[in-house]
């Protein structure tokens, strides 16, 4: 038997839609494969600090196994992939035309995630930096 992958995401906590995901991804993760790490919180960085300069800021990351880096649209991808209870969805991610799709519509979300998630930034820790 096949053990489970290691299986860490990590995101933006400061953010209502990127919050809502999680719970979302949470409730269909029924055996707890995946942790989450808020790229907000300096232990983080201090835990993986091959993350720092990276775009880490501007998609989620999942890093499977500690050796492969998904990043925005794919770590979504890779995250239906993994979870049974979603699994059947798969496929239609892997349509033709799937991935530019999926990778403009995520950069478009993730562009203007703290807007669209109506939610007040009063920590100064909501703009993509650059």
């Amino acid at each position: 038997m096949k053990k489970p992958s290691s299986i860490i995401v990590f995101y933006d906590q400061s953010c209502g839609i990127c919050r809502e995901s999680r719970r979302f991804i949470e409730k269909w993760d029924r055996t707890g494969i995946i942790t989450w790490f808020d790229i907000q919180a300096p232990s983080t960085l201090e835990m993986y600090p091959f993350l720092e300069g990276s775009n880490v800021q501007e998609a989620m990351h999942l890093l499977e196994d500690n050796t492969y880096l998904y990043t925005g649209f794919a770590a979504v991808k890779r995250i239906v992939q993994l979870l049974p209870a979603i699994r059947i969805a798969a496929p239609l991610l892997n349509l033709p035309g799937a991935d530019l799709a999926g990778e403009k519509l995520y950069a478009l979300v993730a562009r203007n995630r703290h807007r669209l998630s109506g939610a007040e930034c009063d920590s100064g820790t909501c703009g993509i930096k650059r």
